[in-house]
């Protein structure tokens, strides 16, 4: 299996991530018996599964335990039966520290990949080997048929027989569970720690944790702000009276335009009142929406100095506040905990879209980045702390790599907030405070291509929303919640993880 470098020392050598990326599991054989030689074999019921493409030969170690300490293992490729493989996994035994790690981010590092789309992925040839390691005993065929024994009795309840395993926890949010697609009790989506909880189990012996802190919307320039990071009280005071100049002169062009809206509103409820009276309604023609009064709205956001003040760094402190709390309530959350103690052994951040917009947050996004990585290994007490980042892949490589488009005003290129963001999580995986115990994952090559086709060709998703549904779930700012995207990413951050633990 090629090796999946990291970093690069300039941007010129970039193209190696995404050829080292490719997950097909059968270019990893090679790679597994390797591993497997030379190293004591896990009990049984954690043995790996190799699911070769196009086939189900899966190379299985055996491992035969002789009551007087003789461990002897025979490793066999042979061709056998799936639900074999895909018994329910055990906690572990081991008595050695649960370890640890952390997800955050924003949106796209919470639940977006859809059930649905899956759910027919699975029962399709080209697909279904996509999804074998997440569903029960790794039986498409019982998956496909009691979704669709569900669906016909009732759409709006549809069943899903997701395996599950025990020697991955999960905690997201103050609910906790067993690792499997729909641990959350959702019935609707699932996110890319599944792959990357999947990938750690396989790969360690030690029970493993996963604590997983995510909002939507959020920026690493305010809300994940690190505390190293914070802007100055002088500083702060001017952006707040620069807010509140703005929202004053907002507020009175707004007042003075209300009655103009308000008449213009009239005229065309008017208008449209007098066409559906007499039938003559254009094609989608809608009633027109009355413009709201400006006296009765109330300003988005801090209403205040003290709130403002509050905002920067507030979600840093409440992934700060999660973690912690998960940790300590580690065995009430988790029964089969042996107070056998845990060490935090890596941090995963997908994140980026809200830093795109503002120039202040691209430029400042790298330099916020190593700060917040740098923080939170103080804070928490973790100085060895391995760190992943996702790189942002929203259109995949399509409009290139950094998405540069010639300015017309100019005639120069310019690169796209998504390009710049992109540039900044390499700048930031490179810096010399980090970059030994860092990696860049690139996330464009999973872009789903099946699901762009449909959304970007004509009539886009709405013309075919059946076909539609096979394979996206979302809008493209959430990589049209495709499952395929997200399961090739949580994969890819964990293999990343697992090469920079081996280091």
């Amino acid at each position: 299996m090629e090796a999946l470098r990291t970093r690069s020392a300039n941007e010129a050598d970039f193209a190696f991530i995404e050829e080292s990326l490719t997950l097909r599991e059968a270019s990893a054989s090679h790679e597994i018996a390797k591993k497997r030689q030379g190293k004591k074999t896990k009990p049984p019921w954690r043995r790996r599964m190799l699911v070769c493409e196009r086939s189900t030969i899966h190379p299985i170690s055996l491992t035969i335990m002789k009551i007087y300490k003789t461990l002897i293992t025979i490793t066999i490729c042979f061709v056998v039966p799936t639900s074999s493989l895909w018994a329910e996994i055990p906690e572990s035994t081991t008595q050695k520290k649960v370890r640890v790690y952390i997800l955050a981010g924003q949106s796209n590092m919470e639940e977006k990949a859809g059930f649905q789309p899956l759910a027919w992925q699975v029962g399709q040839e080209k697909f279904k080997d996509r999804y074998t390691h997440l569903i029960v005993d790794g039986d498409h065929a019982a998956f496909s048929k009691a979704y669709q024994a569900s669906i016909a009795k009732d759409p709006k309840n549809p069943v899903y027989k997701f395996s599950e395993r025990r020697d991955v926890w999960m905690s997201n949010h103050g609910r906790h569970g067993n690792l499997s697609a729909d641990y959350l009790k959702t019935n609707n989506k699932f996110g890319l720690e599944i792959n990357f909880g999947h990938e750690m189990g396989n790969q360690y012996d030690e029970q493993v944790l996963i604590i997983k802190t995510a909002w939507g919307g959020r920026s690493i320039h305010r809300g994940y702000r690190p505390p190293s990071a914070i802007p100055s009280e002088e500083q702060i005071k001017s952006e707040w009276n620069t807010i509140v100049s703005e929202q004053k002169a907002k507020r009175e062009k707004d007042l003075a335009n209300y009655p103009m809206k308000l008449e213009a509103f009239k005229k065309k409820l008017a208008d449209y009142q007098k066409a559906k009276a007499t039938g003559s309604l254009k094609k989608n023609q809608r009633a027109p929406n009355k413009p709201k009064d400006p006296t009765t709205q109330s300003s988005r956001g801090p209403k205040n100095l003290a709130e403002y003040r509050e905002s920067y760094g507030s979600d840093y402190r409440n992934m700060i506040k999660e973690v912690k709390a998960a940790l300590a309530d580690i065995k009430t959350n988790h029964p089969a905990y042996q107070d056998q103690g845990y060490e935090i052994k890596g941090f995963v951040w997908f994140q980026g879209y809200n830093d795109m917009f503002a120039e202040e947050a691209r430029n400042n996004y790298a330099k916020n980045l190593v700060k917040l990585i740098k923080d939170l290994k103080k804070e928490l007490n973790a100085p060895n702390t391995k760190t992943v980042i996702g790189q942002m892949g929203h259109h995949g490589d399509l409009k290139g790599l950094y998405q540069e488009t010639k300015d017309k005003s100019t005639g120069k290129m310019k690169m796209s907030g998504n390009g710049a963001i992109r540039k900044a999580q390499l700048k930031a995986s490179q810096h010399a405070d980090i970059k030994n115990s860092t990696a860049l994952v690139r996330t464009a090559p999973f872009w789903d291509m099946e699901a762009d086709a449909i959304f970007t060709g004509p009539g886009s998703w709405q013309k075919d929303i059946a076909k539609w549904q096979q394979f996206g779930a979302d809008r493209p700012y959430h990589y049209y919640g495709s499952p395929w995207f997200f399961s090739q990413a949580g994969k890819a951050f964990g293999k990343a993880m697992i090469q920079l633990e081996s280091n």
